[in-house]
């Protein structure tokens, strides 16, 4: 019988995440075996306990709490289904491939620079095998780009999105430039982000209108916001 494989769209920040759980296997260890006081023992039982809570959030976090960003996310944005969509800082594809999956004749495209960070350890190819498991590979293309030097003409997308890419991005004014840029007139913007509402203003100045800012869910115990917004159309001369 035929194993039913299922896309993986990866653990944050795992390597800080095994490192946090063996230290409070150790720290409760260390409280029941070591010859100390009872003061000092309590120490220990409440650093392994706050550890273990930490890598039980930050497993949440990727496995359900993203998902339920991108549920939301998409619980809002109505594609008719011939849409070109940009998805920023794609990653393993949540995003990409959520929309990959609502269109029939469009095509999303997603960029990501693919380098390894403490938080982050994605590669394209990783991307490509969940559009093959989600059996939308025919409409997903991955490029290696920057967020702040976008490799696309002005007006190209319908949709322009990124989640949780902002706060790594050095120059944010200019990734926010880019993104309107490449988005058509009354195309959507959605970002989401850790602390996404403070980008409102310079989005403002950026050119989109009709904005409208959610909270979502806590990832890491950190809120997440979603915000959305139109390009709006060129002043006539």
């Amino acid at each position: 019988m035929k194993k039913n494989i299922k896309a993986n769209y990866g653990q944050d920040m795992a390597e800080v995440l095994i490192a946090l759980s063996v230290i409070s296997v150790l720290s409760i260890i260390a409280g029941i075996w070591l010859p100390i006081s009872l003061e000092a023992a309590v120490i220990l039982y409440f650093l392994g306990g706050l550890l273990v809570m930490i890598v039980f959030t930050g497993i949440w976090s990727s496995r359900i709490g993203k998902l339920k960003m991108r549920d939301k996310i998409f619980g809002e944005l109505l594609l008719k289904g011939d849409e070109s969509v940009l998805d920023i800082g794609c990653g393993p594809g949540l995003l990409l491939i959520a929309a990959a999956k609502r269109l029939q004749k469009g095509k999303t495209v997603g960029a990501d620079h693919w380098k390894g960070t403490l938080e982050y350890s994605y590669t394209s190819q990783m991307t490509l095998r969940n559009a093959q498991i989600e059996k939308v590979v025919d409409r997903v293309e991955v490029i290696n780009a920057d967020a702040q030097a976008l490799p696309f003409g002005n007006n190209r997308f319908d949709v322009v999105m990124t989640s949780l890419m902002m706060h790594h991005v050095v120059d944010k004014s200019m990734a926010i430039k880019e993104m309107v840029r490449v988005l058509k007139p009354m195309g959507s913007l959605i970002l989401a982000d850790v602390g996404a509402h403070r980008f409102e203003n310079e989005l403002k100045k950026a050119g989109i209108i009709n904005l409208k800012i959610d909270r979502s869910v806590r990832l890491f115990f950190m809120p997440v916001w979603i915000i959305r917004g139109e390009k709006a159309l060129p002043l006539n001369k």
